[in-house]
C-alpha cells in the first residue's frame, strides 16, 4: 500500500542517470501542452478570427484545454514508466512510444492531406485556415498594407509579449518540466533510504548440511564444524549497502535484536562478481586460510538478477556450498513488516515501527502463533482406566519456563524438566503431547516404549530362512498341529497368575495346557466341548529340515555398530547414521561423559531453526548459561 506505483526497490546509477535523461527528452519532444498555452494567452481579453472574418476565441479556448489535458496526460505517462523503470534501454524504448502515441494524430493528419483517406479527407486537409487578432483597440498596428504572413506571425508572436498573461504561460511551462525532474529526484532519494524496500526479512533454509565446515576462531585459528543451515534461519534487518545494494544482517535469536562483538551475525549482500545475491558469514570460509575462496565467500548464492528487491530472488532456484556445489536448493525470504491488521492474523494490530502488537492469547512476528502450552508430557501420561477413561497422569512434567518471552529461542519458548535421573527413556521413546482430553488414549509410541532401566535388546535382523528352491517331500497336512510356536508373546503375569515357586530369573514358565496360550495353529474352542475345523487361512504345508549348509548364522545381542563418520542429507536427515539413532548410545561410555550427570540432570527443549531438540543440562544450570544474550544455535 505504501508504493501504489511499483517504484522498484532501487536502481543503479546509469539507470537514473538514463530516467533523469529520458524525462528531459520527452518533455522538449512534448508539443500539445506550449501549442495550448500559447493560444490560450493568446485569446485572453482579446477577438480572434478565422481567416479574418468570424470570432473563434471560444472554440480555439476549448480545443486549447483539450490539448493541454493530452500534453499532461502524456507527461504523467512519461513520469510513471521511467520511474517504474530499472533498465537503460527501456526506459528509451519508454519515451519513444509514448512520444509516437502522442503524434499519431498529426501522421494521420499528414497522411489525410496527401489523399490517402479520399478525396473529401484531401480537400477538408488542404483548405488554409488562418487565425487573426482583431487590432481594431490597437489602430496604429492594423495597417492595410500588412500581409497574411505578417498577420500570422503577429499571433504567434503574442506570447513573447511582456504582459502578465504571457508571463505565467512562460511560467506555466516552464514549471511542468521542474516538476517532473523534482518528483523523479524525490523518488530516487527515497529509492536511496529504502522506502521501498522491505527492511525486516525473515529467512528459513532448506536443511542443507554441510559436514565440515571451515570456522575462523577467535585466536584467528580455523576448525571444522558441522554446519547446519538452518541454525541461521530468523530475522535478517537492512543494515548499510554493499556495492551500492541493501546489506541485509543476521539477528539475535532471544530478541530480535543486533548481535554485539565477538559475536557476529551472518549476511545477505549482493554480490556484482557474480550478479547474484549471496549468504555469508565473516567467519566461515569455504577454504582453510582463505585461499582459493569463493567469489565474495558465499555459501548460498541466488540465480542472477540485477534487482534489489531481495524478495524477487526466492523466484528461481539457489544454489548452495556444502563442500561443493549443490545446485536448485531452496529457502524462503518474507517480509514481516506489517501495514495494517491483516498483517498480523488479525491477532494484534501494527505498530509504528511496523512491527505487530499482538494480543495477549498471540505472539511471533505476525502473531502467528497461540499463547504456548504450559505444561507437556510423554504420551505415557495419557492412559485410558477401563472404570475412569481417558485419564492424564504426569509425576514431574515437562513445563515452560518462567519468563518464557523473555528467554526465547528463535522466537520459539523454551520447556525444561528438572529432577530426572538414569536414561531420558520417556522423550527418547514417546512422543511428547499437551494436556487435552479426546475420545481415546494415545497408545501408539513413537518407537518400541521401554519401562525398565535396561534398553530393551534390538531384536534380530535376519529373518527365519526357508527354502524356495527345495520342493517338499510331501503334500501339506491338513491337520491341525500342536507345534509350539516360532516366537512366545510376552504374557501379563495379571492376566495370568502362575505359581512363583517354579519360576526363576530370566526363564520361561512351562506351558501346561496347549490351549492356555493358543498360536495361530492351535485349535479354537467355543464354549466348553464345541471343536471347530481350522479354516484353509489356518493350515500350512510342512517343510523338510533345512540342510545344515543353508542354516544362517545365529543371531547376536552385540551393541549397534558405530558409524565411522555421520551422514547427514537433505533426503536422509531423519534415518541418518548418527548417534541418535544407537538406542544403547547410553550405554557405551567410550561415546560420551555422561554418567555422572545422568545421576541428576535437567532438560531443556529449545527450537533451533527447523527442529525442537532436547539437550541434557545440569541440574544447577541457569537459562543465562544456557540462553546467554548473544545466543545462536550455531555458535553458542
Amino acid at each position: 500500500k505504501e508504493n501504489p506505483l511499483g517504484i522498484p526497490a532501487g536502481v543503479g546509477g546509469m539507470v537514473v542517470a538514463a530516467q533523469f535523461l529520458g524525462v528531459t527528452v520527452g518533455v522538449l519532444m512534448e508539443d500539445e501542452i506550449p501549442q495550448g498555452l500559447q493560444h490560450i494567452a493568446n485569446s485572453a481579453g482579446r477577438t480572434v478570427l478565422l481567416n479574418g472574418e468570424k470570432a473563434v476565441q471560444k472554440r480555439l479556448m476549448i480545443s486549447s484545454l483539450f490539448r493541454l489535458i493530452v500534453g499532461y496526460l502524456f507527461l504523467s505517462s512519461l513520469f510513471i514508466n521511467i520511474a517504474q523503470n530499472d533498465d537503460v534501454i527501456n526506459i528509451f524504448y519508454d519515451v519513444l512510444a509514448l512520444e509516437f502515441v502522442q503524434k499519431i494524430d498529426d501522421t494521420a493528419f499528414a497522411l489525410a492531406k496527401r489523399g490517402f483517406f479520399g478525396k473529401n479527407m484531401l480537400i477538408a486537409t488542404n483548405k488554409a485556415y488562418n487565425l487573426q487578432i482583431s487590432w481594431s483597440h490597437r489602430p496604429a498596428l492594423n495597417r492595410s498594407g500588412s500581409s497574411a504572413s505578417e498577420r500570422r506571425l503577429a499571433f504567434l508572436g503574442m506570447i513573447a509579449h511582456n504582459n502578465r498573461v504571457n508571463r505565467v504561460v512562460r511560467l506555466m511551462y516552464f514549471l511542468n518540466s521542474a516538476i517532473v525532474l523534482v518528483g523523479l529526484g524525490y523518488i530516487t532519494a527515497k529509492q536511496n533510504k529504502g522506502q521501498y524496500r522491505c527492511k525486516t526479512i525473515s529467512i528459513v533454509f532448506d536443511e542443507e548440511i554441510w559436514e565440515d565446515a571451515f570456522v575462523r576462531l577467535a585466536d584467528g585459528r580455523y576448525d571444522e564444524k558441522l554446519l547446519i543451515y538452518t541454525h541461521f534461519n530468523g530475522i535478517y534487518k537492512e543494515n548499510g549497502k554493499h556495492e551500492g545494494y541493501p546489506r541485509y544482517v543476521e539477528q539475535n535469536k532471544n530478541n530480535g535484536k543486533p548481535y554485539n562483538p565477538p559475536v557476529f551475525g551472518a549476511e545477505i549482500v549482493y554480490c556484482n562478481e557474480l550478479g547474484s545475491w549471496v549468504f555469508r558469514h565473516p567467519n566461515i570460509t569455504t577454504t582453510p586460510n582463505d585461499k582459493d575462496e569463493n567469489e565474495c565467500s558465499w555459501l548460498w548464492r541466488s540465480p542472477q538478477t540485477q534487482d534489489f528487491d531481495i524478495l524477487s530472488s526466492t523466484n528461481g532456484a539457489w544454489e548452495t556450498w556444502i563442500g561443493e556445489v549443490k545446485p536448485l536448493t531452496q529457502l524462503s525470504i518474507n517480509c514481516i513488516e506489517c501495514s495494517d491488521r491483516s498483517y498480523c492474523n488479525y491477532h494484534g494490530n501494527c505498530g509504528e515501527d511496523k512491527t505487530c502488537l499482538c494480543d495477549p492469547l498471540h505472539y511471533g512476528h505476525s502473531c502467528e502463533f497461540e499463547y504456548p502450552c504450559e505444561s507437556l508430557a510423554t504420551e505415557k501420561a495419557h492412559t485410558f482406566d477401563p472404570a475412569k477413561g481417558v485419564k492424564w497422569e504426569q509425576d514431574n512434567p515437562i513445563k515452560l519456563i518462567d519468563s518464557w518471552d523473555q528467554y526465547k529461542a528463535y522466537d520459539r519458548p523454551v520447556y525444561i524438566q528438572t529432577d530426572l535421573s538414569g536414561q531420558p527413556f520417556d522423550m527418547r521413546l514417546h512422543t511428547l503431547l499437551k494436556k487435552e482430553i479426546t475420545s481415546s488414549p494415545s497408545v501408539q509410541p513413537s518407537h518400541i516404549p521401554s519401562v525398565t532401566k535396561v534398553p530393551t535388546p534390538i531384536p534380530s535382523q535376519f529373518p527365519t530362512p526357508m527354502p524356495t528352491t527345495v520342493a517338499p517331500s510331501h503334500p501339506p497336512t491338513l491337520e491341525p498341529t500342536t507345534q509350539p510356536p516360532s516366537y512366545m508373546p510376552s504374557i501379563s503375569p495379571s492376566a495370568f497368575p502362575l505359581p512363583t515357586s517354579s519360576l526363576t530369573e530370566g526363564s520361561i514358565p512351562p506351558i501346561e495346557e496347549p490351549t492356555a496360550f493358543p498360536t495361530i495353529l492351535a485349535t479354537p474352542t467355543l464354549g466348553f466341548d464345541i471343536t471347530l475345523v481350522p479354516t484353509e487361512s489356518a493350515r500350512r504345508p510342512t517343510y523338510p529340515p533345512i540342510p545344515p549348509g543353508m542354516m544362517p548364522p545365529p543371531p547376536t545381542q552385540s551393541p549397534t555398530p558405530l558409524p565411522t563418520k555421520p551422514t547427514h542429507t537433505q533426503i536422509e536427515y531423519d534415518t541418518a547414521s548418527d548417534f541418535a539413532d544407537l538406542d544403547d548410545f547410553f550405554e557405551r561410555q567410550p561415546l560420551h561423559d555422561l554418567e555422572d550427570i545422568l545421576e541428576d540432570y535437567s532438560v531443556i527443549i529449545s527450537y533451533s531453526g527447523s527442529r525442537y531438540y532436547g539437550t541434557i543440562i545440569e541440574s544447577d544450570a541457569t537459562l543465562d548459561d544456557i540462553f546467554p544474550s548473544d545466543y545462536h544455535a550455531f555458535w553458542s
